[in-house]
C-alpha cells in the first residue's frame, strides 16, 4: 500500500502491478551490484535465497478473491479486484499470473541449482555454507526450504487472514506436513540431532497452526467460550516464545563452542611454533 502511495505521489498509476515491479528494483540492484563487486554466482545464490521467495509470493496478491455481499445475494459474485488487465476474462488473467509464478519460481530454483551444484574441485565458501550440513547425496536440500518459504508466503498473500483465515491455516498445515514427511523419509542432515530438531520445529509449527484453527473455529461458533480463547492464545504464545528462546540459546551455545575451538586451535598452533623454535635453537 505504501508503494502505491509513492507511485501516486510521482504521478504514476498506483496499481498492484506497478508496486510489484517497483519493489523488485532495489533487490535487483543489490544483486547486480554484488555480481559486479564479488561474484555473479554468489549474487545469484544470495538473490535467490533472500529476495526470490517474496517476489514470487507477491503474485499471490493478484489472486485474492473477495465478496462485498453474501454469495446468494445480488452483487455477491466473486471479485478479483487486484488482477492485472490481461485478456477479456478473469480466467485469462488468472492463468497469466499462475504461469508467471511458475516461470519465476522455476527459473530461480534452476539458477540456484546451477550456481551451487556446478562442478568445482574447491567449492566456494558460500556453496559450502549451503551444502556442508547435508549428506553427500542431498547437496541441494536447501531447495526444499526455499520452496517451503515460497509456498508459505504465497499462501499468506493469496489467502489473507481477513478473507480466508481457515483456508490460510489449512494451506500452512499441508505445507508443513509435506515438509515433515520429506524430512522423515530422507533425513538429509549428516548430524542426526539436526534431523530431529528440524522435525521438532515442523511439529511445533503444525501444533501452532492447529491451535490457531481451533481458535478461529471457536470464535465463529455460537457456543464459543472466552476462557477457551484465552487459553488457546496463551498456549500459542508460549509455543512461539518458547521455541524462539530455545533457538536463541542453542545459537549462543554454538557460537561459544565455536569460539572455544578457535582459541584452542590458536593455542595449539602457538605451542607447536614455540616447540619448533625451541628445537631449532637447541640444534643450532
Amino acid at each position: 500500500m505504501s508503494l502505491e502511495c509513492v507511485l501516486a505521489f510521482f504521478d504514476f498509476q498506483p496499481s498492484l502491478l506497478n508496486a510489484h515491479l517497483v519493489s523488485a528494483i532495489m533487490p535487483l540492484m543489490l544483486t547486480v551490484l554484488l555480481a559486479i563487486v564479488r561474484d555473479p554466482w554468489m549474487a545469484l545464490v544470495l538473490g535467490t535465497n533472500v529476495f526470490l521467495p517474496r517476489f514470487v509470493a507477491v503474485f499471490g496478491k493478484y489472486l485474492v478473491m473477495l465478496r462485498i455481499r453474501p454469495e446468494n445475494n445480488i452483487g455477491g459474485d466473486a471479485r478479483f479486484e487486484f488482477l492485472p488487465k490481461f485478456g477479456e476474462s478473469s480466467m485469462c488473467a488468472i492463468s497469466a499470473v499462475v504461469c508467471a509464478t511458475l516461470i519465476c519460481a522455476t527459473a530461480g530454483i534452476a539458477g540456484w541449482l546451477l550456481a551451487v551444484l556446478r562442478q568445482s574441485d574447491a567449492p566456494p565458501a558460500h556453496v559450502q555454507y549451503l551444502t556442508l550440513a547435508y549428506k553427500t547425496k542431498y547437496p541441494a536440500w536447501e531447495i526444499e526450504k526455499l520452496g517451503r518459504k515460497m509456498v508459505l508466503l504465497y499462501n499468506k498473500f493469496a489467502l489473507p487472514t481477513v478473507l480466508s483465515p481457515a483456508l490460510q491455516m489449512e494451506g500452512i498445515a499441508v505445507t508443513l506436513i509435506i515438509s515433515l514427511a520429506l524430512n522423515g523419509i530422507f533425513r538429509p542432515y549428516k548430524n542426526k540431532a539436526w534431523n530431529w530438531s528440524e522435525a521438532g520445529l515442523l511439529l511445533v509449527g503444525l501444533t501452532m497452526t492447529s491451535l490457531t484453527t481451533c481458535l478461529l473455529a471457536n470464535d465463529s461458533h455460537w457456543a464459543r467460550s472466552q476462557a477457551t480463547q484465552v487459553v488457546l492464545i496463551f498456549v500459542i504464545c508460549c509455543l512461539a516464545s518458547g521455541i524462539s528462546i530455545a533457538m536463541a540459546v542453542l545459537i549462543f551455545v554454538s557460537l561459544v563452542a565455536e569460539r572455544r575451538e578457535r582459541q584452542a586451535a590458536k593455542r595449539l598452533k602457538e605451542a607447536e611454533e614455540a616447540a619448533g623454535a625451541k628445537t631449532a635453537s637447541s640444534q643450532s
